[in-house]
């Protein structure tokens, strides 16, 4: 059990592409993508949120490969 006093993390339920929220009840939560990189990749890769943990289907959608870094 987690005193209180202990830092969580907290997921952030965005879009690291657009920004769109990607959380239950958004209509997106179903298609999201996790995103496995650090917050440090995802500013090096010029994320719009680069603390956003997932990707947006219409995001994912418009990769060239489908499964963008």
């Amino acid at each position: 059990m987690k005193k209180k006093n202990e830092k969580t993390e907290k997921l952030i339920e965005i879009c690291n592409h657009c920004g769109s929220d990607v959380s239950f009840g958004s209509g997106k939560f179903i298609n999201r993508v996790p995103d496995f990189n650090d917050i440090r990749t995802r500013i090096e890769y010029d994320r719009i949120n680069p603390y956003g943990n997932f990707v947006c289907e219409n995001c994912d959608s418009r990769s060239l490969t489908g499964n963008d870094i």
